[in-house]
């Protein structure tokens, strides 16, 4: 019996002795000192594969978000742009107002550029063949419709027609020579006529040295009453046509 346990523990000791050798075979050859063993190695490579991984992610953010800023800038530059162009724009109708309106009152400072006749006919009041200087026709608003008129020079009155009712009861109507000098009407005829008498020597300088001529005149039915009418003449065309009406009278004479 005591040989046998003997045996037996024998046999133990001889698989522990074959186990280790097994062991000491297997395990991987010492490396240096200070080298990293199987283990460290292993730890080392799966760090780098996450700091890699990382890395990758990294980049791909930036690249993301260096795309996103430059998308941003883009839209941003065509926004400013685009303002920019709307600004120009703005400015340029601006002025390009500002510039027409300047136009409109330097022509109502320069007044209506009106052409002037001279002709040989009959005097719409005397009714006699005579030489006369006529403008052309002329529209001039009284507040709800434009009415047409005329201005008629001949000898020594000055005859303002329309197809309209003249309305005499208005105050400071006529015609004023640059702002300074009056001409009001002395008479009515055929309710639409008003005229000037007297139109010669003086008040005929007026015409020939002045520049503008601003002719006021009221018309019925006008309810309530509100102002007179207005036109702006502009005198040039009286001036220039006034040498020619000279030469007719001067051959009638003759």
């Amino acid at each position: 019996m005591g040989s046998i346990k003997r045996q037996y523990f024998c046999v133990i000791i001889m698989l522990g002795f074959t186990i280790v050798s097994l062991k000491v075979l297997s395990a991987p050859p010492p490396g240096p000192p200070g080298s990293p063993s199987a283990g460290q190695f292993g730890g080392e490579q799966k760090k780098t594969s996450h700091r890699s991984r990382r890395s990758k992610s990294a980049k791909k953010k930036l690249k993301s978000k260096t795309k996103s800023t430059a998308v941003k800038k883009t839209r941003r530059k065509a926004l400013r742009n685009a303002t920019r162009k709307k600004r120009l724009s703005k400015t340029k109708k601006l002025h390009e107002n500002k510039k027409r309106q300047e136009t409109k009152n330097k022509k109502k400072q320069q007044g209506e550029k009106i052409r002037w006749f001279s002709k040989l006919d009959v005097h719409p009041l005397d009714k006699v063949s005579m030489c006369l200087m006529e403008t052309e026709n002329m529209k001039i608003f009284d507040g709800e419709n434009f009415i047409k008129l005329r201005i008629v020079y001949a000898r020594d009155k000055l005859v303002i027609i329309t197809n309209a009712n003249v309305d005499p009861s208005y105050d400071n109507v006529g015609i004023t020579v640059d702002n300074k000098n009056h001409l009001k009407f002395d008479l009515y005829r055929d309710k639409s006529t008003a005229v000037i008498n007297d139109f010669s020597s003086e008040k005929l300088k007026y015409f020939t040295k002045g520049k503008t001529a601003e002719l006021s005149i009221g018309f019925w039915p006008s309810w309530p009453k509100t102002e007179p009418a207005r036109v702006l003449i502009d005198l040039a065309g009286f001036r220039k046509e006034h040498q020619k009406y000279k030469v007719c009278v001067k051959g009638l004479l003759n």
